[in-house]
């Protein structure tokens, strides 16, 4: 098991919460940043976990990465300290990426990307939540580029549809929005499944949840009717698992159709049969730290639909909170389940909550930027997979 120093580390001057790399300029990465105002009777100290009423906030940093050098290009406020973000998974023919930002004031944020660099003088925002609720969390539908889900710290999953008009300088109202989902404690991830027929979610209350969605509407713009048969009406399917996970569900990868990749706070990573009637652990591992977020490197679970019943071979790379990064191949050989980890970035020294790869389609080693939040450090190193077998 290889285990891999930095090429080039950098302290920030605020601590890291979230990280990706645009893949359609894949040089550029953007960082969020979390802050904490210390005020009476609180700690110093506290971290991502503490949804506590205080003052919070944050910003975006954009960088670009060429070669071993990294190169700051941009700063950008955001409305409150910055939980996760995201570009965009479907690309129009325009010019640029788009941004979705969860920020710690119920606001989820939109910015622009373009060639010539972010385009964040006046970003669109949409209230999700009350100004002293934290998103935790978002992801954009697979085949929708106007819905999102988000998770709340006052844990409910919430299915919102965004307008893309011209930008006002009031917060603009959604198209809609519902709850899906509510966990008794936070809810710190959500996922579409692999076809955009399910929602997944994890929460603090150690709950792995499900909820159905019918079959994609068309294009056009939505009808209340629409909109409720999109939300799966009164014949939607739900389930609960309480059994499967010993501690705070805290990221989930939709694998195939019945099949998904979670992390938690009891640092174990699993393989979970989401099959409505035959939820079961398929495997486990023991990661050594918390594993807050999962993010594939080689495989994806696009190219998983069509192979439910194959062999299959997965790469993930892991954060691991107190325990860095791994780098975690999950394989499927018949019906046997198999997770083993490859490699361990392992140089932070404090909660490794974001990490992330550099989008490549040539074969060699990957670039992977990584951070920590307390000491404010982010690194970068590369990793070749040598383990791929035929």
């Amino acid at each position: 098991m290889a285990s891999i120093v930095p090429l080039k580390s950098l302290i920030l001057e605020a601590p890291p919460s979230c990280i990706e790399f645009s893949a359609l300029f894949p040089d550029v990465f953007v960082v969020g940043t979390y802050v904490l105002e210390q005020t009476p009777g609180h700690s110093a100290d506290a971290t991502l976990e503490n949804s506590t009423p205080q003052t919070r906030h944050g910003e975006l940093v954009y960088f670009r990465l060429s070669g071993d050098n990294i190169t700051e290009i941009h700063k950008a406020d955001t409305n409150g300290a910055v939980l996760d973000l995201h570009f965009r998974p479907i690309k129009r023919e325009e010019p640029k990426d788009r941004l979705c930002v969860a920020t710690s004031t119920g606001v989820l944020e939109l910015h622009d990307l373009a060639a010539s660099g972010p385009q964040n003088d006046r970003p669109r925002k949409f209230r999700v939540a009350s100004s002293d609720t934290l998103v935790l969390s978002l992801v954009w539908h697979p085949n929708r580029s106007d819905v999102v889900a988000v998770t709340l710290s006052t844990g409910q999953v919430r299915l919102c549809q965004l307008t893309y008009g011209p930008i006002s300088e009031d917060i603009p109202d959604i198209i809609w929005q519902v709850d899906l989902i509510t966990h008794g404690l936070e809810a710190w991830t959500v996922v579409f499944g692999v076809d955009g027929k399910c929602v997944f979610s994890g929460g603090d209350d150690g709950t792995l949840r499900c909820h159905s969605l019918p079959d994609e509407p068309d294009t056009t713009a939505y009808s209340a009717s629409m909109d409720q048969d999109f939300l799966g009406g009164d014949e939607c399917t739900r389930w609960v698992d309480r059994k499967a996970h010993t501690a705070g569900v805290t990221a989930i990868l939709p694998l195939l159709r019945g099949v998904i990749i979670t992390g938690s706070y009891d640092d174990k990573i699993r393989i979970v049969s989401s099959k409505q009637f035959r939820r079961q652990i398929l495997a486990e591992l023991n990661l050594g730290g918390g594993v807050w977020r999962l993010k594939y490197i080689e495989g994806s679970q696009s190219s998983g639909v069509a192979a439910d019943h194959a062999d299959m071979r997965v790469v993930v790379l892991a954060s691991c909170m107190h325990a860095g990064a791994r780098i975690v191949e999950i394989r499927k050989q018949r019906d046997d389940w198999s997770i083993d980890v490859l490699a361990r970035f392992e140089e932070h020294q404090s909660m490794n909550y974001g990490s992330d790869i550099q989008p490549s389609k040539e074969d060699g080693e990957r670039n992977i930027i990584s951070t920590s939040f307390y000491d404010k450090l982010l690194c970068l190193w590369r990793w070749k997979d040598d383990s791929s077998k035929d």
